[in-house]
């Protein structure tokens, strides 16, 4: 049995600062109480919106004493979030009726700023703490962007405080409230949306919660096309570009230590989509027509270095073969990245028909940040004005308004 349960829109964990702040508070709640770790806290990590539960979460959701929602316009939109939260509000409904009282078990976080948010009638009777006595950035800026920027030293401090008021206020909680599990656990089939719109009621301002939009071209997947330390580091790399995940990959340290995915993700739920990271593998093909099944756009991230890798660049090469007018490849690397600039000829090798004709849906040479954040957005908005029948698609990649392809003849390396 866990002290709490962390729910949260899967889109909002894209960047893993859900994963960080999770950490933390668990970590904070160890160094309180005499509890295992183990027993802390529990987050799901593995599920994609829409799915059945595992028995796990519904386990979880039977057994634990807090309730911890992180508030965001992507949680309330969440089919699964709302069942969660109906889960849990069916526990407190039963205690209710046994003890009289409601337990405030229910202790919301928000993960956005309360400007953006339009809360369910179910939320808007929960009351959160606005933790005004440690910081005004929290409702100002939501829990998420001080998260992101807990190392910033404006913003150390006040994380810790929150965070340790967060922790006191769980413990001080379940030592005065004690929730009986729900026998049998909850299931999928007969748990219901909480956020649901009755039918009758108005659309407010802001969107209505409860409308799980699971496919459509709001939705991006992006496959990175890279490697792990050990299959591309070099010993003259003067960073660290690799982890142990090929989607660790972070092409542009020193200037943006991100990995290359999170920063494709923010910048697709700045454009007011959901982005689904993935890594490149042999159901490419699968996933293509996957995503041309449910108009969805595919976005590759390609490195260089991974076409020494011959699985990776097989793949590609398959790819290269393919008509997929909802995707884009974008060919990252740093400038100064020498074994990156040598790998150009495999390159070229794996994609030889749009690279002999490229189009503005193939660019071959990102070396900046700022050059990756402007051109992915330039990608998102074309691909998904040409899934739903706006865009021009006479628009080449020598046309005047299009950022230009770079040819794949060898950059100027270290300059």
């Amino acid at each position: 049995m866990s002290m709490f349960f962390l729910s949260y829109a899967h889109t909002d964990g894209v960047g893993g600062w859900v994963r960080d702040f999770y950490l933390d508070l668990r970590d904070e709640l160890t160094g309180k109480t005499t509890l295992d770790p183990s027993a802390i806290g529990f987050q799901d990590v593995n599920m994609r919106s829409g799915t059945r539960w595992k028995d796990a979460l519904a386990d979880e959701l039977a057994h634990c004493q807090v309730f911890i929602p992180l508030f965001s316009p992507r949680y309330f939109n969440s089919d699964s979030c709302g069942r969660e939260w109906q889960a849990f509000s069916d526990r407190l409904h039963t205690a209710k009726a046994v003890n009289g009282e409601t337990p405030p078990l229910i202790f919301p976080l928000l993960w956005e700023p309360p400007s953006v948010l339009c809360l369910p009638q179910v939320a808007v009777a929960v009351q959160y703490h606005e933790f005004t006595e440690y910081s005004t950035e929290y409702t100002k800026l939501g829990l998420m962007k001080i998260v992101k920027n807990k190392k910033n030293p404006s913003l150390a401090l006040k994380y810790d405080q929150i965070l340790s008021a967060i922790a006191l206020e769980i413990i001080d909680t379940t030592a005065r409230y004690t929730l009986a599990p729900a026998v049998p656990p909850p299931a999928w089939e007969t748990t219901g949306n909480a956020f649901a719109k009755a039918p009758d009621a108005p659309i407010t301002a802001g969107g209505t919660a409860g409308s799980d939009n699971t496919a459509g071209p709001h939705h991006v997947h992006f496959i990175v096309a890279s490697g792990t330390a050990t299959e591309l580091a070099r010993g003259s790399d003067p960073y660290t570009y690799y982890g142990t995940r090929p989607m660790d990959w972070s092409p542009f340290l020193p200037d943006d230590a991100e990995p290359l995915v999170r920063i494709a993700a923010a910048i697709a739920i700045d454009q007011k989509m959901t982005p689904y990271p993935e890594k490149l593998d042999s159901q490419l093909v699968e996933r293509l027509d996957a995503a041309d099944r449910d108009n969805e756009l595919v976005v590759l991230l390609v490195d260089p270095r991974a076409m020494s890798l011959l699985d990776r660049m097989q793949i590609l090469h398959t790819y290269d073969s393919r008509f997929d007018p909802n995707s884009a490849v974008m060919i990252t690397w740093n400038n100064t990245d020498v074994s990156a600039a040598n790998c150009l000829s495999g390159l070229k090798a794996t994609f030889p028909k749009k690279n002999r004709k490229p189009d503005q849906s193939f660019y071959r040479a990102i070396h900046t940040p700022d050059e990756f954040r402007r051109t992915l957005i330039e990608v998102l908005v074309y691909l998904q004005k040409l899934l739903i029948g706006e865009a021009d698609s006479s628009r080449t990649a020598d046309s005047g308004d299009h950022i230009r392809q770079p040819q794949l003849t060898g950059p100027t390396v270290g300059a």
